[in-house]
This record gives structure tokens, C-alpha cells and sequence, in this order.
């Protein structure tokens, strides 16, 4: 399941076309359309929804863009059910950083074990694969060793 900023659909829709490349066992779905009815975004309807894709994934990806922050409460619901469901979380700075972010990234992100990365596929498919769930207290990244392993 992948959550993002209305303003980050951009990002979301090529993380789609990613599928064809690096994610052929991975879909990117979103739990709730900016679009839907005002009655689907509620807090009990959105973390319903959540609740089974997260099962079904076991991952949740936050894109984290420039008004993340400020952006509509789904999200943070979202990333609730990603934390009482212990699924591993990948927050995707879609500015390219490595690591978290204290101005872009929403406080419900920060210190949850989540790993960091820049919005690359390589990088992004490796996190899938590779990142456990790691301790609440604290941010998790991937060394720039790493990235130049994979050719970023």
C-alpha cells in the first residue's frame, strides 16, 4: 500500500509504471482515491481499508513530498494501521534524500522504525526486499555504500 500528498500523485502514478521493471511481485495500491467520497475518507473507513491491504502487502510505502506534512489526515491514519499491524514502513523522499527529512517528513513518520530512501526504483526495490521492520525509537537509511552498489 502506498500513501502520498494529493500533490504527489504524479510520483505515485510512475511508481506504477515501475511494476513492469523492478516490481513484478509488488503492486502499488492505494487505499484511498483523492477523489472518493468525502463518506470513504473518514477515519474508520480509511483505516478499515487499510487493514486489509496491509495484511495483503505487509509493507507500507510513504511518499514524502513537499507539503507531507501539512497533507490530508489519511496518511496518518494509514501509517497507524501500518504501525498496530508491525508492518515494515518505507518512506520515499520524493526530493532524492537518503535520509529522513525534518522539514518534509510528518512527525508520524519520524522515530517508528522506518527506513528512508531516495525515490529511485533500485533503491526502493531493494528496501522491499531487503528492510525489516526495525525498532520504534528510531530512523533506519541505507548507506551510501549501498546505493553506489546498485548503480545510483
Amino acid at each position: 500500500m502506498v500513501g502520498f500528498a494529493p500533490a504527489d500523485s504524479p510520483a505515485f502514478h510512475l511508481m506504477q509504471r515501475w511494476h513492469a521493471v523492478e516490481f513484478r511481485d509488488f503492486r502499488f495500491e492505494r487505499c484511498v482515491d483523492a477523489g472518493s467520497a468525502p463518506s470513504d475518507r473518514d477515519e474508520v473507513a480509511v483505516k478499515r481499508c487499510a487493514r486489509s491491504r496491509v495484511d495483503e502487502a505487509g509493507v507500507y510505502i510513504a511518499l514524502i513530498g513537499e507539503d507531507t506534512a501539512a497533507a490530508v489526515p489519511e496518511m496518518r491514519w494509514e501509517v497507524a494501521v501500518a504501525l498496530e499491524k508491525h508492518c515494515r514502513i518505507i518512506a520515499v523522499n520524493l526530493d532524492g534524500s537518503r535520509r529522513m527529512v525534518p522539514l518534509t517528513c510528518p512527525a508520524y513518520l519520524r522515530s517508528v522504525g522506518a527506513v528512508f530512501v531516495a525515490f529511485t526504483p533500485r533503491i526502493v526495490a531493494h528496501a522491499i526486499r531487503t528492510f525489516r521492520r526495525g525498532q520504534a525509537d528510531r530512523d533506519y537509511y541505507f548507506h551510501d555504500h549501498m546505493y553506489e552498489r546498485l548503480g545510483l
